[in-house]
């Protein structure tokens, strides 16, 4: 593997210099405010009528399986 792609493996995987909960309100907060939702991302749901996720988790988990997906890009060039 060539070193660019494991220094950009190393940045996402062990989030060398961001902050990952940092990240994930900065842009959650960017993208309620743009739909005029004056709430944190802790206090809002996602229902189906039967079950309830709490979106910060749910976009916790997103992220993760985001950053995953991207290392694996990385790891095939």
């Amino acid at each position: 593997m060539k070193k660019v792609c494991k220094e950009l493996i190393d940045f996402f995987e062990n989030q060398e210099s961001w902050d990952k909960n940092e990240l994930i309100s900065e842009f959650c907060s960017e993208i309620l405010k743009k739909h005029n939702i004056h709430c944190g991302i802790d206090e809002l749901y996602i229902c189906d009528g039967e079950k309830n996720i709490d979106l910060e988790e749910f976009v916790e988990e997103l992220f993760d399986k985001i950053i995953d997906g991207v290392c694996n890009v990385i790891k095939t060039t």
